[in-house]
């Protein structure tokens, strides 16, 4: 996995046979925690090193849909709580993780922003940076739902469900899949293929999507 120092050096290098199977890999490695029911209590050192959400790396240009930091900072301060009682309240690991959030050194796991929204007192969507309007990526947060599970609820691989958040070969013919995607979702078929329309102003020039 990539460590920060890397990150901007390795942008720039051509995807390589080895590389793809590292993403692999890395799918793999960052399960939710609710896919682990039954393997036992994770610890609080364990969940702290699995609070951040996986960054899309690519040849991607333009900034991608996320958690905006100045809008929880806004929220966190309208609301009165601290960085260390919001933490509590969405269960990470410290008020360190939220104040990496406010600062954009870091993105909650999709599946705390839901939480965070409620304990915010806002709607999701005001938590997320949009760029592109509300792309498919901002539907798969806003619902707290990883890449790798939503690919598997609508039967395909993680691998064509990044290429669709990153505007790359979007199934808009496939009424089957797009009807599947909406109910995962929750949203109307129409929302999903507005999503999609917007996710190709995602910036991707043709690279593999990975995930880090």
């Amino acid at each position: 996995m990539l460590v920060p120092g890397d990150a901007i050096t390795r942008l720039a290098e051509p995807i390589r046979p080895a590389d793809i199977r590292q993403s692999a890999e890395v799918v793999f490695h960052h399960v939710p925690q609710r896919a682990s029911a039954g393997l036992g209590t994770v610890s609080s050192r364990h969940r702290e090193k699995h609070d951040e959400e996986p960054v899309l790396v690519g040849r991607l240009s333009g900034v991608r849909t996320g958690v905006d930091g100045a809008a929880v900072l806004r929220a966190r301060s309208a609301k009165r709580l601290s960085q260390n009682r919001l933490a509590r309240i969405v269960d990470v690991a410290g008020g360190e993780r939220v104040s990496g959030w406010e600062r954009g050194v870091g993105q909650p796991r999709a599946r705390i922003i839901p939480d965070l929204a409620r304990a915010l007192g806002v709607d999701p969507l005001e938590l997320l940076s949009l760029p592109n309007g509300v792309d498919l990526r901002a539907l798969r947060l806003v619902a707290g739902r990883t890449a790798p599970e939503l690919a598997q609820a609508v039967n395909v691989s993680v691998h064509t469900y990044l290429r669709w958040e990153a505007g790359q070969r979007l199934p808009l013919g496939d009424t089957r899949t797009l009807a599947s995607l909406g109910r995962q979702l929750g949203v109307p078929v129409e929302r999903i293929v507005e999503a999609l329309e917007a996710s190709r102003g995602s910036g991707s020039t043709g690279d593999t999507p990975r995930l880090h």
